[in-house]
């Protein structure tokens, strides 16, 4: 791997250490880091908006640490950051699988559903989604209404 790529590589990791993240996406933190060789981090992916949600018209782009779930609530302390599944590992996994028409999706800690989207793509049973943070469970609902009117 070249010099570049490691460095690049070990920033995004910095990055998205959590209570880290928070602190690099405040407004005057990104502006100064963006103009400076920080600005690596926010060339791992994560800030953008993906071409699946570009596609479909969804929200599923973006970072969410672990330190925006709501203290106290149930399964807290197993709780991990939300970063969408990218849709051709998850379509590949699905490949994997026999016949999707005899089984149900489940997504534990489905976060804004991106997973779930692209399992609608094939003819599950059922799909359902869980997670604890529920500002992440109604972008996955609206996300759902989105896909389901456009795809039917």
């Amino acid at each position: 791997m070249e010099l570049k790529e490691t460095i690049k590589h070990s920033l995004g990791a910095i990055g998205r250490l959590p209570g880290l993240a928070t602190i690099l996406n405040l407004p005057f933190v990104k502006r100064q880091l963006v103009r400076t060789p920080g600005r690596l981090l926010y060339e791992s992916g994560w800030h953008r908006v993906h071409p699946f949600d570009r596609f479909y018209g969804t929200d599923t782009s973006g970072y969410v640490g672990v330190e925006q779930l709501p203290e106290g609530t149930s399964g807290a302390s197993h709780a991990m950051a939300y970063a969408g599944s990218q849709p051709s590992v998850v379509r590949a996994a699905l490949r994997c699988l026999p016949a999707a028409k005899d089984y149900s999706f489940i997504d534990l800690g489905c976060g804004k559903g991106r997973a779930l989207l692209v399992a609608s793509e094939l003819p599950f049973k059922a799909l359902m989604g869980v997670e604890l943070n529920s500002g992440l469970a109604r972008i996955a609902e609206r996300n759902a209404t989105i896909i389901k009117q456009r795809e039917q």
